[in-house]
């Protein structure tokens, strides 16, 4: 599994060093880290957010946290919901299936 082209291209214009490591596919993030032979401290995940007007936020965060809806809701006083995989597709059509990436512009 490679990187997204645009998170690819974004590190390389502000010359970040960054390492591909090739994995096989598994479902979540731990599962990814415990894979790719890496400790799942040095990993981030992306989770996408939308809120009642459309607005999207991209939650980056430590493999084993989670994000917890009713919290975030509250801080930002709006309606916050998962981004449904199908729209996922759409948004990061660069990205393989269920691989959000932890920093990309969303519309």
């Amino acid at each position: 599994m490679g990187v997204a082209a645009t998170v690819e291209k974004y590190l390389k214009a502000k010359q970040v060093e960054f390492t591909l490591l090739e994995h096989e596919y598994c479902e979540g993030s731990y599962n990814t880290a415990r894979v790719a032979k890496i400790d799942d401290h040095c990993l981030a995940k992306g989770v996408l957010l939308r809120d009642e007007d459309f607005h999207y936020t991209l939650c980056v965060l430590p493999t084993r946290n989670k994000i917890l809806r009713h919290t975030l809701n509250q801080i930002f006083d709006r309606h916050m919901e998962l981004v449904e995989e199908e729209e996922l597709a759409e948004i990061f059509k660069d990205c393989v299936e269920g691989a959000i990436p932890a920093s990309q512009q969303t519309p």
